[in-house]
């Protein structure tokens, strides 16, 4: 896919195949220019890609966001600031990290009769200035609200479908 180098973009870099189809899903809902990168494989397997593939792409076009889906597997803000020293000072502005608290599997149970695909569109979808939709407010996805609230702010929130 080409990207247009003067419009903000998201790249999505999914750990594995569930948080890749709950991406997938959240796709349909952005009204901007994002791609669903390939499954990374394992949250530590992350690093390397950041390394190789996606800090050259946000180095050389200020354009580039990258959200990165994880699995907290229960680790919470220890997860995040490990996955987040992986990022350079420069450039953790343009990196986001999110991800269900354990697996994407408790996050079907709380969020039931869903595939992982519609998960994805509906956590996008009926967000607005004033609020993110409900579901964010569930024990396995609460601890991303600033995260996200960042990733709206940071590509504006004008740009999402509500």
């Amino acid at each position: 896919m080409s990207t247009n180098r003067g419009k903000p973009h998201l790249l999505i870099v999914p750990e594995d195949d569930h948080d890749r189809a709950i991406a997938l899903g959240a796709l349909g809902a952005l009204n901007i220019n994002a791609q669903v990168m390939g499954n990374a494989r394992g949250w530590r397997k992350v690093e390397a890609l950041l390394n190789k593939q996606y800090i050259p792409r946000l180095r050389t076009n200020a354009n580039t966001h990258v959200v990165i889906v994880i699995d907290f597997d229960g680790q919470g803000k220890r997860r995040y600031e490990e996955v987040s020293a992986w990022v350079p000072s420069g450039l953790q502005d343009r990196v986001f990290i999110l991800g269900p608290a354990k697996e994407p599997k408790d996050l079907k149970q709380a969020i039931p009769k869903k595939s992982y695909a519609q998960i994805g569109e509906t956590l996008v979808s009926d967000c607005d200035e004033q609020q993110i939709h409900s579901d964010w407010n569930d024990e396995m996805l609460q601890h991303n609200k600033p995260e996200f609230r960042r990733l709206l702010y940071t590509i504006g929130l004008k740009l999402l479908n509500s």
